[in-house]
């Protein structure tokens, strides 16, 4: 069982999964459902990295914009957040709820080793909280 103040490296982290900038809403709706992700990264060449989670789409679409003539690199978000391998849970899910965002990037030196979900996260902080409890009765 992983503990808060362990390595985020600890948790099943899931491979980053890339679609191209000009991949259209639809597109992107289709590869989280088979991916069964909340997130895909966007690297586009000039612009660096971005990420486009399923809140940006289904944000996108009650907007009115079109799935088939929007693209990956209109909705994405270009601040993305990043952690190390070696920050730990309990660092990573404060930085999730300080930026109000659902999932972290995790870069080993300049590259991109994963990505943590607030799922991930979620569960060692919620064992660790009734183990707190429970020992104070």
């Amino acid at each position: 069982m992983a503990q808060p103040q362990d390595p985020i490296s600890t948790l099943v982290i899931w491979e980053p999964l890339y679609v191209e900038p000009n991949s259209t809403l639809r597109t992107l709706a289709n590869r989280l459902v088979a991916e069964q992700v909340g997130a895909l990264l966007v690297d586009e060449p000039g612009s660096g990295l971005s990420i486009v989670a399923e809140r940006d789409v289904v944000e996108a679409l009650a907007d009115g914009a079109d799935p088939d003539e929007v693209w990956a690199a209109d909705v994405s978000t270009r601040a993305v957040r990043v952690a190390r391998p070696s920050d730990s849970i309990a660092q990573v899910g404060l930085e999730m709820l300080d930026a109000d965002v659902r999932h972290i990037v995790l870069i080993e030196g300049d590259r991109v080793v994963g990505v943590v979900s607030v799922r991930d996260v979620l569960r060692p902080l919620v064992e660790a909280a009734q183990t707190m409890l429970a020992a104070n009765g």
